[in-house]
């Protein structure tokens, strides 16, 4: 019989910050499930002879079977029967379940998938982060234009009125009023 070997990996989608979203969850479970994880998953372990060692013990459970051929596709659906992902909602776990023919493949094959999963969720941040990062300065580019064309229009208007500085213009205008109210009150007493 096959030893299971059970490991939640939503400790690590916590670790990341990634938990929050039951949409991250599934992205990462659909990763897990894909064929680009098979891929860089052959290249850390022995994956194919570790599942063919169980051929004098179950000859049907064994890689390849009469059930499953040698093909890529083959070998992509036997370890979707192997490895499998399933979420609990409920409690918002989800358990990454590894089956092999012996514990320490087995033990093997979720220590490289829990860091394969870490990888793709670092990648899922940073194109976050880039994003975010872009969007940012492209609202500080757009702000940037428009306080260039508002300074731009304020120093058109203030030339066209004669109207150097307001501040001072305006301090200009408000002591002619004292004077000429002045000269006013002196001439009408």
């Amino acid at each position: 019989s096959k030893p299971l070997i059970s490991s939640g990996f939503t400790s690590i989608l916590q670790m990341t910050g990634m938990s929050k979203s039951s949409d991250d969850v599934f992205s990462v479970q659909s990763y897990l499930e894909s064929r680009d994880m098979v891929s860089q998953l052959e290249q850390r372990v022995p994956l194919r002879e570790m599942y063919a060692k169980g051929s004098w013990l179950d000859p049907l459970a064994s890689y390849p079977s009469l059930i499953y051929g040698s093909s890529r596709e083959d070998f992509h659906k036997y370890l979707s029967w192997m490895i499998t992902t399933v979420h609990r909602s409920s409690t918002g776990l989800t358990s990454l379940n590894v089956q092999a023919f012996d514990p320490a493949d087995a033990k093997s094959v979720v220590d490289q998938l829990l860091e394969l999963s870490e990888q793709h969720v670092n990648r899922i941040n940073q194109r976050i982060h880039d994003d975010a990062a872009r969007v940012a300065n492209e609202e500080v580019r757009t702000n940037e234009e428009r306080l260039i064309k508002a300074q731009f229009e304020l120093t058109k208007f203030r030339h066209s009125e004669l109207m150097l500085d307001a501040a001072s213009s305006s301090i200009i205008v408000t002591e002619l009023i004292a004077r000429l109210s002045a000269e006013l009150a002196a001439v009408q007493t």
